[in-house]
């Protein structure tokens, strides 16, 4: 006959069979909880990909500082400009074409230009670099009294020669450049960056200006578009962050956002560009709806290499915060473009040559006090 089972014997073998299990499950819980744990500190202290910024030194400034001059916020009217100076580069190293007598004759109609225009605070893009800036001072009837200049780079490491620079007669309170080489975003990483410069207007108002030259429209047209997107996001970002951190201190800032924008989405050809859609909640764009004549930037050039013609464009543009388009107490006026230094029917004129210094006109626009 078969043995019984004793009951006492049996329970002792379902404690251990669900003392067993209860191990697995807790071995497995603590597992799971430390993988959490992993991906938690992975999570936290992975580099996240972003514009990195650094804060920019002045390439020249009064020997008094800046208490040695007139702030904004003593003004009635402050003129914003920014200029396209097309390859304003030193003439060293920079192929056979660009002599040193060349590059000083580019400088001399940027300088011009800038007279002509008369502004309080100048974006300028596609500046070689920091010497550029001495090299213009001498040739400017009124000189600015800052100037500032970005330092560029690749995502490969290499310095990039289009940088953007700041002249003003104000003291910035801060200038900042926004590199854009450490966004992760494959092919669509947006060329160059941006640069930033506050001002106090006065009042517990500040004025946030960003300069900008976005990509151009040479190569594959998605990938352009997704590279101005991008880089406008990053703008807008940035400009966000700032307003959200001069609240806190009781401050309110205004921001204009001007510069090379490569498109005009009144011509027919940009009707379906998104590159703008970053700044369409809180900014107006000041060029809108206004005939080409009175919008055009870039014009067409003649007589260069066959096929180079484009329609005349407002590839310069400027954006302007929601409160400047308002009341007050500032207000910011209607942007214009200086018809000059074009040579418009010398295609193949270089930066410096014939008269013909870029191929983009300076646009400027006046904040006016209240």
């Amino acid at each position: 006959m078969p043995r019984k089972s004793r009951p006492g014997a049996a329970r002792k073998a379902e404690t251990r069979r669900l003392a067993a299990r209860g191990d697995f499950l807790r071995l497995a819980y603590a597992w799971a909880l430390l993988a959490a744990a992993v991906c938690f500190a992975f999570a936290l202290w992975t580099p996240r990909a972003k514009a990195r910024t650094r804060v920019l030194k002045p390439v020249f400034a009064p020997a008094g500082g800046a208490e040695a001059l007139d702030n904004a916020a003593g003004a009635s009217r402050v003129r914003l400009a920014a200029y396209n100076t097309c390859n304003f580069t030193d003439g060293k190293g920079d192929g056979p074409e660009r002599t040193g007598a060349l590059a000083a004759a580019h400088a001399e109609g940027v300088a011009e230009i800038l007279d002509a225009v008369g502004a309080d605070i100048a974006v300028l893009e596609e500046v070689e670099n920091a010497s550029m800036l001495p090299l213009l001072r001498d040739r400017l009837e009124k000189p600015f009294a800052f100037a500032y200049a970005t330092r560029l780079r690749r995502a490969s490491g290499r310095r990039d020669k289009l940088n953007l620079a700041l002249l003003c007669r104000f003291p910035p309170e801060e200038v900042r450049e926004i590199s854009f080489a450490g966004l992760d975003y494959g092919d669509a990483r947006p060329t160059r960056g941006a640069l930033f410069a506050r001002f106090d207007l006065g009042e517990g108002k500040k004025l946030a200006v960003y300069g900008v030259h976005l990509k151009s429209n040479f190569g594959d047209t998605p990938r352009n578009q997704a590279e101005r997107t991008i880089a406008l996001a990053a703008v807008a970002a940035d400009a966000a962050a700032e307003r959200m951190r001069l609240a806190g201190s009781g401050e309110a800032l205004s921001v204009v956002v001007m510069g090379d924008f490569n498109t005009d989405p009144d011509n027919e050809e940009f009707a379906d560009d998104p590159s703008l859609s970053p700044l369409a909640g809180g900014f107006r764009d000041l060029w809108r709806g206004r005939p080409l004549e009175e919008r055009t930037t870039i014009p067409t050039r003649r007589g260069g290499a066959p096929g180079s013609g484009f329609p005349p464009a407002c590839f310069d543009r400027v954006f302007a915060s929601d409160d400047l388009c308002g009341d007050g107490p500032w207000r910011i006026g209607s942007p214009q473009a200086l018809a000059r230094g074009v040579a418009t029917e010398e295609g193949g004129a270089l930066p410096g040559e014939d008269g013909h210094v870029s191929d983009h006109y300076a646009v400027f626009a006046d904040l006016i006090r209240e």
